[in-house]
């Protein structure tokens, strides 16, 4: 089902994000990571899943950045000429209450959960539009 596809995993290779990564390459899509920091357990899961056969790169990005998305997204689509899938996983939790949380964190929090379901999506449906196929999960 997704032989010969390329799926974009925003939120990197870990917990959700990275379950999501896994068993994507392990139905046979090309999965390319994305990750904002932790390049070490990225290059780790791209090892694990290359022992297994699997096809995983990694691409260190900001969602919360329009520009840099539409880069990781061109990127990807020039590296493997497709761009098929998108799971926009990419979020962050600033675990305070309110009286201790600043303004900063709060700014933070919207651009990361709020602006990345908007500029990785937006970043990647021309790709999908031109090949006439593609889906978008914002999860």
């Amino acid at each position: 089902m997704f032989d010969g596809r390329v799926a974009v995993v925003t939120g990197g290779t870990c917990g959700v994000s990275g379950a999501i990564a896994e068993t994507l390459a392990r139905a046979g899509a090309h999965v390319a990571a994305g990750c904002s920091k932790g390049k070490g357990a990225a290059e780790a899961f791209r090892k694990r899943m290359a022992q297994e056969g699997r096809s995983v790169s990694y691409h260190q990005g900001r969602v919360d950045d329009f520009d840099d998305c539409k880069r990781v997204i061109d990127e990807v689509a020039r590296m493997f000429d497709r761009v098929d899938y998108v799971t926009n996983n990419a979020g962050i939790t600033i675990d305070k209450t309110l009286r201790k949380m600043t303004p900063e964190d709060w700014q933070s929090m919207l651009s990361v959960n709020l602006s990345g379901a908007f500029n990785v999506p937006k970043a990647a449906l021309g790709h999908m539009i031109e090949r006439g196929f593609g889906r978008i999960v914002n999860s």
